[in-house]
């Protein structure tokens, strides 16, 4: 029942679990790279051994001097694991 009101919020007024930054740094000094996990929706085992799982994405962009970020891109790096 949990899982169909998601999936109806999503398709209705397209929200999504955020994305949350883990780590960030700097591949030269005009590029970023971001580390961002996302809840998948998804659970592994039963009980009280229940876990959610997450999504790992990689955010480059592009940095300016004035520390601004565009151009970026995500990626997927793996998906439905334990963070």
């Amino acid at each position: 029942m949990r899982r169909l009101l998601f999936v109806l919020c999503v398709l209705a007024a397209g929200c999504a679990p955020p994305k949350v930054l883990v780590a960030h740094s700097y591949a030269t000094s005009d590029k970023s790279i971001e580390a961002l996990l996302q809840r998948s929706g998804e659970t592994a085992g039963t009980g009280q051994a229940r876990s959610n799982l997450f999504n790992v994405f990689m955010r480059v962009c592009n940095q300016g001097a004035d520390n601004t970020q565009s151009n970026c891109k995500d990626t997927v790096i793996l998906e439905n694991v334990k963070p």
